[in-house]
């Protein structure tokens, strides 16, 4: 059974229920599969109520009280993979901005290469931080500029050539046309 959970805003999964025993997951999280009309409580999912039956903690022993021993932090939590950086695509796409300083148009170029390398950056720092949505949009984020940057470049360097090898005909034309 494949689970999709609605939580903060955001849509995410499908999940199996082995992962959603290990997640965070409360019986009020809303939850979705193939064959419900609309997202239910977690907590009326039969496939899903043995995870909230032993969810209660302990109480702590006598003598001593919760003050003197929190807690502990649930080590079974889902943690997704961390996305890929696209970090390699942004050092590329640099490396080409450079090539294309020379176009006088390489400037433009540059400009997306160094949002492609922040957005990469931000990536580990956001999934360190657990934002993993904030962490996959950076991620989708970086590898768009780094396209947009490479793409950019190929263009002016390629515009480059073709005036090159015209001699220059074509920005005389359009010269004496604007004159």
């Amino acid at each position: 059974m494949q689970i999709y959970v609605f939580r903060n805003g955001e849509r995410t999964g499908p999940y199996s229920v082995e992962q959603l025993a290990l997640s965070d997951i409360t019986p009020d999280t809303l939850v979705w599969y193939q064959g419900l009309s609309q997202w239910v409580a977690a907590g009326s999912v039969d496939a899903l109520s043995h995870i909230f039956r032993n969810s209660q903690t302990p109480p702590p022993p006598p003598g001593f009280s919760n003050e003197q021993y929190p807690p502990t932090p649930n080590r079974n939590k889902f943690v997704p993979p961390c996305p890929s950086t696209f970090m390699s695509l942004a050092v590329v796409s640099v490396v080409l901005s450079c090539l294309s300083l020379s176009t006088g148009f390489g400037v433009i170029s540059m400009a997306f290469a160094i949002v492609a390398i922040v957005k990469a950056k931000e990536v580990v720092r956001r999934y360190h931080e657990g934002d993993y949505v904030a962490a996959e949009k950076s991620s989708r984020a970086a590898c768009i500029w780094g396209i947009v940057s490479v793409v950019t470049t190929v263009a002016l360097i390629l515009l480059r050539v073709m005036l090159f090898v015209s001699g220059y005909k074509i920005l005389n034309l359009l010269l004496m046309m604007s004159i």
